[in-house]
């Protein structure tokens, strides 16, 4: 859907296409998250919740509560993170029981944590605290001394605490890669995915290859790319932009990591039209979950099949229909606005999409204009 601005303008050689880049689903009532600060390329492998009720008619907001986790004994203090339900990061300040701050080494059953809280009157708010990544790095912000000094205690003080189980992901580890070899695979580089998932899943895996590049100077950026699962596989890949960002399909084992390899060509192998036609094939592709993405199906003079056009004004000012300048196939949705009218919304739009909770999407379309002063803008509505 397109903000119709207040200028005349066509907004034409639209195309949609929404995916999923990354399946991280976890069957638990809050998604395990993709990843915490520094993880350094590892992953959180235990977590427990910590629910705290107010009881009284005051808010509690942003006050400091003080409680030891021995179920979480032994885990390095540097792995230690802490998240509120949306998954917002905290900052925490860990002593041990003489009130020295612990900054390295392992969690002992008698250190205290501080953590602030925040929850409504006569309610209840839920806090993660996530540990056993061996790879992360120190967080380098605590939580502030005016708050530490004035920490409710969990037992005995304003707050009613209650510590759930430890809970523990495991991963079925990746097995080794065989290297392929060519002229694309002289320069190649290892992709890890992780898959939270507790069913087989198919993917979209988004790959930013700028430090792989950084790391391949003699490479001239555009270059193509390749992709292929770790035992050799080649899979169908798409680039973005001028190929840095990579897209490939792959399909993932439930609560899992996998390896690819991804191979560099030679600046020379790039074409101009390369990511005109990856773009192409996405769009008419299974990963695409807009239907009729390109919008060349359906009868003409109608609405193209899965968009809704939006109900004419009247007036003859705006209008939404069809413009044979198309980037991709033979034609491309048209709005237009008069100048100088008003802000109003005017766009087409399409049936609902099925998103799920704790998945990242891609949601990206082409886009052109004449005599443009304001602004045009792809839409994602939820409901």
């Amino acid at each position: 859907m397109f903000p119709a601005s207040n200028s005349g303008a066509v907004v034409c050689a639209f195309r949609l296409l929404l995916s999923t880049p990354v399946a991280c689903l976890v069957a638990t009532a809050s998604p395990w998250p993709i990843s915490l600060s520094l993880a350094n390329g590892g992953c959180w492998s235990q977590r427990l919740c910590l629910t705290v009720s107010n009881t009284t008619d005051q808010a509690i907001s942003g006050e400091a509560l003080c409680l030891a986790l021995p179920g979480l004994a032994g885990t390095p203090v540097a792995s230690l993170r802490a998240c509120r339900a949306d998954g917002v990061e905290l900052l925490h300040e860990l002593l041990d029981p003489r009130g020295n701050a612990r900054r390295s080494g392992e969690l002992r059953a008698d250190d205290q944590w501080i953590l602030p809280v925040e929850c409504p009157p006569h309610s209840t708010a839920s806090l993660w605290i996530y540990a056993g990544n061996t790879n992360a790095w120190p967080v380098p912000d605590f939580l502030p001394a005016k708050f530490t000094g004035h920490a409710e205690p969990a037992v005995g003080g304003r707050f009613q605490v209650s510590v759930g189980e430890v809970e523990s992901l495991h991963l079925e580890p990746a097995g080794p890669i065989k290297p392929k070899h060519g002229p694309t695979w002289r320069h190649w580089a290892e992709v890890r995915v992780r898959s939270f998932a507790t069913t087989p899943r198919r993917a979209l895996v988004r790959v930013n290859l700028r430090w792989a590049l950084t790391l391949l100077p003699g490479l001239a950026v555009p270059v193509p790319v390749k992709a292929a699962t770790a035992d050799g596989m080649d899979l169908e890949t798409f680039q973005l932009g001028r190929g840095a960002d990579l897209l490939f399909g792959a399909g993932l084992a439930p609560r899992s990591e996998a390896r690819f390899q991804i191979g560099f060509g030679s600046g020379a192998e790039w074409e101009d039209g390369a990511v005109l036609r990856d773009y192409s094939r996405l769009l008419a592709g299974t990963l695409n979950l807009a239907r009729n993405g390109s919008f060349e199906q359906g009868d003409s003079g109608a609405d193209p099949a899965g968009w809704l056009a939006p109900a004419p004004d009247g007036t003859g000012g705006r209008g939404a229909g069809f413009s044979d300048d198309a980037r991709f196939g033979s034609r491309s949705l048209e709005l237009t606005v008069p100048t100088n009218g008003n802000h109003e919304w005017l766009g087409w739009r399409s049936r609902e999409i099925p998103v799920k909770p704790g998945a990242t999407y891609l949601l990206s379309g082409w886009l052109r204009s004449i005599d443009l002063q304001g602004s045009a803008t792809i839409h994602a509505h939820f409901h």
